[in-house]
């Protein structure tokens, strides 16, 4: 039988609250500190409580907690990347530690979820010029993999800081990590390796340390453990999917996009599913995040969200061949997303948060709408004499029409546009000299 989102949220949860652990409640996208424009990873809410600040809940909690990725948003579009994403995570704030972490990792994921403790596989933390090797984290998985009948050989690798050390940053909380893979390959006796056939599937963090900005390590009053599951990546994988986009609730949304579009999924190109992915995934982020209060502008959280509008407006586009109907199309999809996410997300369902964050995305989509149909006959005019599209006219297309450049390269590209792989540092280059007239 297949695994809903929603059944895995619930057998996450339901697990944890058995074996001790508070059920709390997920925290907005929008950052608790001024360090990281968004929340990225669910420690972030929790960071003065890793710290050592008492929780009111206790020492050991659990939640489900939406983090949004801004590096690769332009990867969007492939089978694995999404802007928000859902981390499943436990903590344990002083009271246990990787004795039963490891255990209770292992047990949720054989036990509840069913995986065959023989395709399971680990890292571990190897140690460095600064922290030992963690002799612990491998004893115990030794003997969690003997007592399920496992032999251990082979499957506790010790890696180094690149690979099994996690840190919010270059300062802050931070400590050794054991990453948790599972085999999907064919082989009878795998060699563990980086190889696509191992697939990660959880972290548990030994979180101890603090890194000053000096970059010294200093121990924490207390030894925690910070454990992130990536909801979608879990759900791919238990009903051996090759994309998150094959799972229930993504693929629904896909669906009731396209039919706001006149179009469905059946019907679609991989240029055109990679566009219906687009719309869908950055009108799910952008109500996230605009249900959490920030506003389009042109810089920080607000150039994010305005980023996310004005591309998911174009790809809406594309998809519908026409520019009659886009805002009234654009506003039916965001409609549909609301009602499919609203469900588990309901600050961006049919809630005043939920209506606000609509209003927010239509709003913007509006404004921006003239100033796309403008940009891409201009683009389409430059590729018929052969214009190269460089990091000055990226600058033009911003600072003269308020064409965010880095659609403009994408369109440019589209339309058959020479693309100087260089674009971007110059671009940045005249932005800086802009911002530096402007100070004065």
């Amino acid at each position: 039988m297949p695994w809903t989102i929603e059944q895995i949220e619930r057998r996450f949860l339901g697990f944890m609250e058995a074996n001790g652990h508070v059920v709390i409640e997920g925290h907005s996208v929008r950052s608790p500190t001024d360090d990281v424009l968004f929340t990225t990873a669910g420690m972030h809410p929790l960071t003065p409580y890793l710290g050592g600040e008492p929780h009111p809940a206790g020492q050991r909690l659990t939640d489900v907690q939406r983090c949004v990725r801004t590096t690769d948003i332009d990867e969007v579009g492939d089978d694995t990347h999404l802007t928000v994403f859902e981390m499943l995570g436990n903590w344990s704030l002083g009271s246990y530690f990787k004795e039963t972490a490891i255990p209770l990792s292992f047990k949720l994921l054989t036990e509840e979820f069913g995986i065959d403790p023989h395709s399971l596989y680990v890292t571990v933390f190897a140690g460095d010029r600064e922290v030992p090797v963690d002799d612990e984290a491998p004893a115990i998985w030794s003997q969690v993999f003997t007592g399920a009948g496992v032999d251990p050989t082979g499957r506790i690798n010790p890696l180094g800081e690149e690979d099994n050390w996690w840190s919010n940053g270059p300062v802050g909380l931070c400590g050794p990590d054991t990453e948790i893979f599972v085999y999907v390959g064919e082989e009878g006796v795998p060699v563990f390796g980086d190889k696509p056939e191992f697939v990660e599937i959880w972290n548990n963090v030994f979180m101890t340390y603090d890194r000053s900005k000096d970059g010294e390590l200093t121990s924490l009053s207390q030894r925690n453990v910070d454990t992130g599951m990536g909801l979608e990546r879990i759900a791919m994988f238990l009903n051996q999917h090759t994309s998150v986009w094959q799972t229930d609730e993504l693929a629904e949304l896909a669906e009731a996009v396209a039919a706001t579009l006149g179009t469905s999924t059946a019907d679609l190109d991989t240029d055109g599913t990679r566009s219906l992915r687009i719309v869908t995934d950055h009108l799910r982020a952008g109500l996230a995040i605009a249900a959490a209060g920030i506003q389009p502008s042109a810089s920080r959280q607000g150039y994010v969200l305005r980023k996310l509008v004005r591309r998911s407006l174009r790809h809406a586009e594309l998809l519908k061949g026409t520019d009659e109907g886009l805002l009234a199309a654009y506003a039916a999809a965001a409609e549909a997303v609301s009602q499919v996410v609203g469900r588990r997300w309901p600050d961006v369902g049919g809630s005043p948060d939920g209506d606000a964050a609509r209003a927010v995305l239509n709003k913007e989509a509006g404004r921006f709408a003239k100033t796309l149909k403008s940009g891409v006959e201009h683009l389409h005019d430059l590729a018929e004499h052969g214009t190269t599209f460089d990091g000055d006219l990226a600058f033009n297309f911003a600072d003269t029409l308020g064409y965010p450049a880095e659609l403009a390269a994408e369109e440019a590209s589209r339309v058959g546009m020479a693309v100087d792989p260089g674009w971007e540092a110059r671009f940045e280059e005249l932005r800086e000299e802009q911002r530096a007239r402007s100070r004065g």
